[in-house]
């Protein structure tokens, strides 16, 4: 975890793309005047989620992707924000 909290480091305060003028990802951020809106946590839940209009199946195998399955390490079922379901 130690690493990537690094490379987030570097590449949002160091890293100058050539697309940010010679500015780091903090500089441009800081400097746009764009006003944010807040969010609830369950909005903020809907627009991680991309829907392509497929039913996906959370299982004991986890998610099934292009041939691949995703299994978050957890010990147990887990509430899902925003739901009153659980995962397995």
């Amino acid at each position: 975890m130690g690493l990537l909290l690094d490379w987030v480091t570097w590449w949002n305060t160091r890293h100058q793309p050539s697309v940010l003028n010679g500015k780091t990802p903090l500089q441009a951020w800081q400097a746009d005047a764009t006003p944010l809106t807040d969010v609830s946590a369950g909005q903020l839940a809907t627009f991680a989620l991309e829907d392509d209009g497929r039913t996906y199946t959370i299982s004991t195998s986890g998610v099934r992707w292009r041939r691949r399955d995703y299994l978050a390490p957890w010990p147990g079922p887990r509430r899902v924000p925003g739901s009153s379901g659980l995962i397995m």
